[in-house]
């Protein structure tokens, strides 16, 4: 199998537009039998600074037990600054390796926040994509996270 089929895809946070607000709940993923989560935070057009809570923290990853409980922050699990209003059409990535150290079973991105665009919105798309299967890895492509798959 190739490797990029023993991955596994959750969107955390359709792609959306936003102007000096929260943008959505991000959704959490479940690391369980996986040995390594990226998160891609993935901008569009900006017209305003994206931040975890605000527009000046960089965003960052959270973990929890449960998937409803109260989530904090992962040590060291953060971009170096916030995103900038210019910095559209580019990808920023997280990585944590799940087999060094503990980890609580749910992680996701502390809120994500837009700046003041002056009434133009910024837009933003997060992804966790999951590999390294411990076991059996994801056979179909509803395991992958994906709606559909074509291979040639």
């Amino acid at each position: 199998m190739n490797p990029m089929q023993n991955t596994k895809t959750v969107l955390i946070l359709p792609p959306e537009g936003t102007d000096n607000a929260d943008f959505a709940v991000p959704a959490a993923v479940d690391i369980a039998g996986y040995g390594h989560v990226r998160f891609e935070i993935i901008t569009g057009a900006l017209a305003a600074a994206i931040g975890s809570v605000d527009e000046a923290s960089p965003i960052n990853i959270t973990e929890c037990d449960i998937v409803d409980g109260s989530y904090t922050d992962k040590t060291d699990a953060a971009l170096a600054a916030a995103i900038a209003d210019d910095d559209d059409n580019k990808v920023f990535a997280i990585d944590i390796n799940l087999q060094n150290g503990t980890h609580k079973r749910f992680m996701k991105p502390a809120q994500p926040h837009a700046g003041n665009g002056a009434g133009t919105d910024s837009n933003l798309m997060i992804k966790a994509i999951l590999s390294k299967p411990m076991g059996v890895g994801p056979g179909s492509p509803a395991e992958q996270g994906l709606e559909e798959l074509v291979v040639l």
